[in-house]
């Protein structure tokens, strides 16, 4: 799998420019990455404001030509998920991965990633992975969050984190992902999640729903146990209780 990295000063977001540039040139190589040292808009799921600082982070979107349905989104996103908490793991960060494509240390949110169509055959998928942020950066965050250098006491070289991603975890599993979908992930998905059969709270939309968490589809969905016994079917939310 080759790559082809391009580093930006600055940029607003790098899946929307990218995606634009997917759109501007039908042909764009399968493995483009556009990198930056800083964001402006920075999106997460949900249309959510990604917050990064200028000062060594990860900011990156990679284009992937894929013939995937829209169904099988969810499961990539889910794959480079794996990918980042692998590389995490190599580097002495106890992270674990939280459904949908969370990546997090003990509650506490190490990367996000955003997963999007680009054009009629690929995808573009945007990482935002905290390397270098600070403790005080970390406390002007809403919500709990950490980084590698938060949870080992160095800083690091945000081009070596960037390579070691791409050339040695991703590939492994996205062609798990490509030859197999979710099955091919399933169970490093479930080891790495945990919770199993525990109780959750789900935010579905506007809705809180309260039950187990009974599993994953075929596609990475997420299957809720309510109270009643039935199993309702998740595709976008988020899961609110610490696993």
């Amino acid at each position: 799998m080759q790559f082809n990295v391009q580093w930006f000063d600055e940029m607003d977001s790098t899946n929307t420019r990218l995606i634009e540039e997917v759109r501007r040139d039908p042909h764009l190589p399968s493995g483009t990455v556009w990198a930056a040292k800083s964001q402006t808009a920075g999106r997460g799921r949900l249309g959510r404001k990604w917050d990064s600082f200028s000062d060594g982070n990860l900011l990156f979107s990679l284009y992937q030509r894929t013939h995937a349905s829209l169904s099988h989104l969810p499961s990539f996103s889910m794959a480079m998920s794996i990918a980042v908490d692998e590389m995490l793991q190599m580097f002495h960060v106890h992270s674990n991965l939280k459904w949908p494509n969370d990546v997090q240390v003990q509650g506490r949110k190490i990367a996000g990633l955003l997963a999007e169509r680009a054009g009629d055959d690929g995808v573009v998928i945007g990482i935002g992975l905290n390397v270098n942020m600070t403790s005080l950066q970390a406390a002007q965050i809403d919500q709990p969050a950490t980084s590698m250098a938060i949870e080992t006491g160095a800083k690091w070289d945000v081009n070596d984190v960037l390579k070691t991603l791409l050339n040695s975890h991703w590939p492994f599993w996205y062609e798990r992902w490509k030859s197999l979908g979710f099955s091919g992930l399933r169970d490093r998905w479930i080891q790495r999640c945990g919770g199993l059969d525990l109780p959750v709270v789900v935010r579905d939309g506007e809705n809180l729903l309260h039950g187990t968490l009974a599993g994953f589809g075929n596609h990475g969905e997420l299957l809720l146990r309510l109270p009643g016994g039935r199993v309702q079917t998740i595709w976008a939310g988020d899961i609110l209780t610490p696993l």
